[in-house]
């Protein structure tokens, strides 16, 4: 499960969803048997990837629109 995610400034399901919308760069996920120090994220992960997904849908076609 997602626990925790920082972007730029922005932390939890803000950062989160800024995270899924990147198409490129450099980024870290950290899994495995280590506890995250943070706890940021509340929601279900797969609630918090179908949000960002609609979220970068809504913003292309806005996009397209203009």
């Amino acid at each position: 499960a997602a626990v925790h995610a920082t972007a730029s400034k922005q932390e939890g399901e803000k950062a989160f969803y800024e995270i899924v919308s990147w198409t490129s760069g450099e980024f870290l996920i950290e899994h495995g048997a280590k506890k995250a120090s943070k706890s940021s994220l509340s929601g279900d992960t797969m609630f918090l990837l179908m949000e960002g997904l609609r979220l970068m849908d809504e913003t292309s076609e806005g996009a397209q629109a203009s």
